[in-house]
């Protein structure tokens, strides 16, 4: 199972499971995005993918710049690439 949103959102899925008696890393693996502080600290530890927020709020601020000075410019196509913080909440069984 993969859980979209920071560490509290993929821990209140796994909460709902845990109520049906399965277990994190065990019964489902959980993960979520943006490595919030908390994923480190959660029981058992979450992983995530870490987007590169930098990168993205720099292109973000280029294109609509580019946008502003030519508006009928075209847009583009831009891939960034993140990280994969790989902890307990995916271990293999």
């Amino acid at each position: 199972m993969a859980a979209q949103g920071e560490a509290f959102e993929a821990y209140n899925r796994a909460y709902a499971y845990r109520s049906d008696g399965a277990k994190a890393a065990k019964d489902v693996l959980i993960a979520g995005y943006d490595d919030m502080k908390y994923a480190k600290v959660l029981q058992p530890t979450l992983t995530t993918y870490r987007q590169p927020l930098l990168e993205i709020a720099s292109m973000s601020y280029e294109m609509m710049l580019n946008r502003i000075s030519t508006p009928h410019s075209m847009g583009a196509d831009i891939n960034l690439t993140g990280e994969l913080i790989a902890r307990e909440s995916t271990k293999f069984r």
